[in-house]
């Protein structure tokens, strides 16, 4: 009875995987149409920001470049994908590797109330990371700036801890240790491009993607559910005839 169960054990599953890729689709689609919405303010509650994840959000305050902490290694992100490098050294049918630097994360002062969030200005390549590199970039004035609302990041499985906040470079986004260092709250936005100013790091680093293995999946079960029929047909139907 087996025999006859796991094919259509297998397609079934593979149908299933089919539905899930469809609905993993259309929720990344749903996330991109979220980060194009026009901008409103930061609400004062906290359980509703929970929900705003992708949102823009505008604000209007203060860098404290004192603080500045960074997220490391990073690629540059552009137009919701990475950046290649382009390089006559690379060997020909080699694929290209993103450009890696780091994300200047920095304090923000709030004008309209005492809160003080997290603003990922974006990305700088690795040789900018000291802010004495970019003096005209550390704006000193009042601004009001639009940003993405992003949540707590999950710690990578291969993440080594001993790099994690090591000379206030970060390897994931730990809203709590990095509120700590910094003395702000657990509010963190990315920057958009638009509020990139000269000199300063590029904005935009906000990449709306899921992890989506749904079509490898697919292609396994298609691929099991093949073979046991296969076998199963060359075993009891031929063997009939």
């Amino acid at each position: 009875m087996c025999h006859k169960v796991v094919p259509g054990t297998c397609f079934c599953l593979a149908l299933w995987q089919v539905n899930r890729k469809i609905w993993k689709d259309k929720l990344v689609e749903d996330m991109k149409l979220r980060t194009k919405i026009p901008a409103i303010e930061l609400p004062e509650d906290l359980i509703e920001r929970r929900n705003l994840e992708y949102r823009r959000i505008k604000v209007r305050g203060t860098f404290d470049h004192s603080k500045e902490i960074y997220l490391a290694p990073r690629s540059l992100i552009v137009d919701n994908a990475f950046e290649k490098k382009h390089s006559f050294l690379i060997p020909m049918g080699r694929p290209e590797k993103p450009d890696l630097g780091v994300y200047v994360v920095t304090p923000f002062k709030l004008a309209d109330r005492d809160l003080t969030i997290l603003v990922n200005r974006g990305w700088v390549p690795p040789e900018l990371k000291d802010p004495r590199t970019r003096p005209e970039g550390q704006i000193e004035d009042e601004i009001e700036l639009e940003g993405i609302l992003r949540l707590k990041e999950d710690k990578p499985t291969y993440s080594p801890a001993e790099f994690h906040n090591k000379n206030r470079t970060f390897r994931y986004r730990d809203l709590v240790a990095m509120a700590e260092a910094t003395g702000s709250s657990f509010v963190y936005l990315d920057a958009t491009v638009e509020s990139t100013v000269p000199g300063g790091p590029r904005g935009g680093q906000t990449q709306v993607n899921l992890k989506n293995n749904h079509m490898e999946y697919i292609v396994t079960w298609l691929s099991i559910g093949l073979y046991t029929f296969y076998m199963w047909h060359k075993r009891f139907i031929r063997r009939l005839n």
